[in-house]
C-alpha cells in the first residue's frame, strides 16, 4: 500500500493510494496515463450520459440498438440532427404558416408535411448503425427529405427559410 502520483490521460493530476502487488499498481498507473479518466472527469462524463438519456426520454425517442460505442456515438448524432438549425421549422410550423404569404401557403403546407414525415422517420429510427452511416446525409432535414425521396417542393425550402 502506497501513494502514487498519477497523471491521467484527461490531463488532471491526482495522488492516489493503491493496493495490491507492485506490478498491479504499475499496470494501473500505466493504464490511467494512457487512457484513464480521473474520478472527476469520469463522474462528469457519466452525468452527461445520464442527462442525455433523460433528454432522450423526455423527447419520447426510442432507445437505439447496437454496441455500447455505437449507441453513444449515434445518440450524439441523433441529438445534433434533430436539433440542427433548419430542423426547428417543423417544431414552429404552425406559427410560421401564419406568416407565409397566402399565395405560397399551400406549397409551404405540402413541404411542411414532407418535413414532418421525414422527422417522424428520423425519430423512429432505432439502429445506431444507420445513424452512424447516414450522419452526413441528415443535416439539415431538407437534405434528408431529398435523400429519402420524400416529395417536397423546392420552393418550400426557400419559403421556409424566409419565414424562419
Amino acid at each position: 500500500m502506497a501513494k502514487y502520483n498519477i497523471d491521467w490521460s484527461c490531463g488532471h493530476h491526482t495522488v492516489d493510494q493503491l493496493y495490491g502487488k507492485h506490478t498491479e499498481r504499475e499496470r494501473h498507473i500505466e493504464w490511467a496515463e494512457r487512457q484513464g479518466k480521473c474520478p472527476d472527469c469520469f463522474r462528469a462524463e457519466k452525468q452527461a450520459e445520464r442527462e442525455a438519456a433523460n433528454q432522450q426520454a423526455a423527447q419520447n425517442l426510442p432507445a437505439l440498438v447496437g454496441s455500447e460505442k455505437q449507441i453513444k456515438w449515434a445518440e450524439a448524432i441523433r441529438r445534433a440532427a434533430l436539433d440542427a438549425p433548419g430542423n426547428h421549422i417543423v417544431a414552429d410550423a404552425d406559427a410560421k404558416l401564419a406568416t407565409v404569404p397566402a399565395d405560397k401557403r399551400a406549397k409551404f403546407a405540402a413541404g411542411l408535411a414532407a418535413m414532418r414525415v421525414a422527422r417522424a422517420q428520423l425519430e423512429s429510427e432505432i439502429s445506431a448503425k444507420w445513424w452512424i452511416e447516414h450522419r452526413a446525409d441528415i443535416y439539415p432535414l431538407e437534405s434528408f427529405v431529398r435523400e429519402a425521396g420524400i416529395k417536397a417542393d423546392k420552393e418550400y425550402v426557400e419559403v421556409a427559410h424566409a419565414a424562419a
